[in-house]
């Protein structure tokens, strides 16, 4: 995230403090970071009571955080060679958005079945074959963190758990608001399939009237969002005031050169400056009405 968009999303996240509302509060990050610390550290210094609940799907940043979050219980399902062979077995999906033309190759769509046949190495070299909850208590933070194995995916990112990576978090959340409480949920949506993660956030918004939200797209710039951001007219864009982040190391490198052809794919993909990408770092929209 630049500083910028950083800076942003605390805002929102403090403004909690004085808030009218009287709601339960929840944080869902997708993707986690360094950010997910800074953001945890500004709540319990302000003090602000929360449930926050990231999800990772890489097994590195997954270990590099737990180091940041010590003391916590653990739940961990691991995979047996079974498991494994029956996910790469399953059927990878469309992102419904990304249009025709632009969907993936052919060869990409048999990459799930056709890996299976080097399951069995590949689950004896690595030791990743897991999913895992963890959960620990800190000051007035109810902090969850989630890994989901996601393995092989093709060029948009999908993986036959992606279900599972978007639906795991929402768990005490769907559970607060079936009993008829009221809820304000924060999403802060840096990695995944976004527009399936944006599109289920809708779907929440739509369904429990008793629902307030906050949804922070990161790298909104990318084509493929616009169908589901333009369904949703009250978003707005942020922009990012400098290219760097927190400590000042560069932002964003330059996606294609200014000159250069692009493709009509990469054009869906991506902004075609670094300048363009700026301009749309962020996304935000909310539902709030204080």
């Amino acid at each position: 995230m630049s500083a910028t968009a950083v800076r942003y999303i605390t805002t929102h996240l403090l403004r909690r403090k004085n808030s009218s509302l009287e709601r339960e509060h929840f944080i869902i990050e997708y993707g986690s970071g360094d950010s997910t610390k800074f953001f945890v550290d500004e709540l319990i210094t302000a003090n602000i009571v929360a449930r926050y609940v990231a999800v990772e799907r890489s097994p590195l940043w997954y270990a590099r955080m737990l180091s940041y979050f010590p003391g916590g219980t653990t739940a961990r399902n691991v995979w047996s060679l079974k498991d494994y062979v029956a996910f790469l077995r399953s059927e990878s999906q469309n992102v419904w958005d990304v249009p025709p033309e632009c969907r993936r190759l052919e060869r990409e769509q048999k990459k799930m079945k056709t890996l299976r046949f080097i399951a069995e190495f590949l689950f004896r070299k690595n030791n990743f074959w897991f999913d895992e909850k963890y959960g620990v208590k800190i000051d007035c933070i109810d902090f969850e963190y989630a890994y989901i194995y996601e393995g092989f995916k093709d060029q948009y990112g999908e993986s036959p758990n992606k279900h599972k990576y978007i639906r795991l978090p929402l768990t005490g959340l769907l559970e607060a608001l079936q009993a008829g409480r009221k809820c304000h949920a924060v999403f802060i949506i840096d990695g995944g399939p976004r527009a399936d993660i944006v599109k289920e956030c809708f779907d929440l918004i739509d369904r429990y009237k008793n629902l307030t939200v906050d949804i922070f797209l990161l790298e909104a710039y990318r084509g493929y969002y616009e169908s589901i951001l333009s369904s949703r007219p009250g978003g707005r864009f942020i922009a990012a005031e400098k290219n760097e982040m927190l400590d000042g190391r560069a932002y964003l490198p330059e996606p294609h050169g200014s000159e250069a052809p692009l493709s009509a794919c990469s054009v869906l993909l991506d902004a075609p400056t670094r300048e363009a990408a700026l301009l749309k770092e962020l996304w935000h929209f909310t539902n709030v009405r204080e």
